[in-house]
């Protein structure tokens, strides 16, 4: 029997790239728990258009802040909200292989707290060719020394054990979310890298 996956995703101002997003998400050929949308009170159409997409799949549930909190107050919202046995976490602008979640989580050691897989940077259009990103270091293990200086385990290319990201909360103010997942992560069962480029990060100029 498979795993079920919750993912979480924030959204904050959102409205030119989150459609996209989340219909790559919809798309993964894993079948997914739930998807918890948080959004950040935006003031765009971004709210309008979750929830046009929540109307047309009960997998998706949207709930909205009242105030701004801020992304790692949000993503700690909706972890906390997840109810699946793994987590995945996702941003509002980039794209997902269709097969993301699924090769994660054939790869996935039952011991492993967290399992990330590559992921390319694009501006407005995919890659025909991608390569891997070279700047990755590929970090495995369980030694928590491997990330004192530097962190290339991003949130949006992560999949974690709702047990241990739920321990580890709250995150604290001023250390990245996904830094503070994956230093936690090398002292509660390891962590693993998929060499497979899962995630198509947009970047804004």
């Amino acid at each position: 029997m498979q795993a079920s996956v919750s993912v979480v995703i924030c959204t904050y101002q959102g409205e030119a790239y989150v459609a996209a997003q989340v219909q790559s998400i919809l798309a993964q050929t894993y079948p997914l728990h739930e998807i918890i949308v948080l959004d950040d009170a935006s003031t765009d159409n971004t709210y309008a258009l979750l929830q046009d997409l929540a109307s047309k799949d009960t997998r998706i549930q949207l709930y909205r802040n009242e105030n701004n909190i801020g992304y790692n107050a949000n993503f700690e919202k909706g972890i906390r909200m997840a109810s699946g046995e793994y987590i995945a976490i996702a941003d509002q602008d980039d794209i997902w292989e269709l097969e993301k979640i699924s090769k994660m989580m054939n790869t996935l050691q039952p011991e492993t707290a967290l399992i990330y897989c590559d992921s390319v940077r694009f501006s407005t259009t995919l890659p025909n060719n991608p390569q891997t990103n070279k700047k990755n270091r590929r970090i495995e293990g369980k030694d928590p020394e491997l990330f004192a200086m530097f962190n290339t385990v991003s949130g949006h290319a992560s999949i974690a054990k709702t047990s241990f990201v739920k321990s580890v909360l709250p995150f604290p103010e001023k250390v990245y979310y996904d830094w503070w997942l994956a230093i936690n992560a090398t002292i509660s069962g390891g962590i693993q890298f998929l060499p497979f480029i899962g995630v198509y990060q947009r970047m804004h100029n």
